[in-house]
């Protein structure tokens, strides 16, 4: 059951940094409205998340898991099953 109260926290990887996020479930539309919130990419996203340009792929590592999957991060919603996962953005 997902807490809309809990903090989830996930790490963002770009161009070999690492930005660690905290969050709550519901206060972004989605995890590409996340990380254009917190890192200036230029060319990411760019239809706005209509699943149609690739340009928010990303690779999701589960810590808890160790599931790893690439999907476009337009698609994915911020909750429980995302906390603690690495999240790699590939430059576009």
């Amino acid at each position: 059951m997902h807490n809309r109260n809990n903090i989830i926290v996930i790490s963002l990887d770009y161009e070999g940094n690492t930005y660690q996020v905290q969050t709550r479930e519901g206060k972004y539309e989605s995890l590409m409205c996340l990380i254009s919130e917190h890192l200036p990419l230029r060319s990411f996203g760019i239809c706005y998340g209509g699943g149609c340009c690739g340009t928010c792929g990303v690779m999701i590592s589960n810590n808890d898991t160790g599931l790893k999957k690439f999907i476009l991060s337009c698609e994915v919603q911020i909750d429980d099953e995302i906390a603690n996962s690495v999240v790699t953005i590939y430059r576009v």
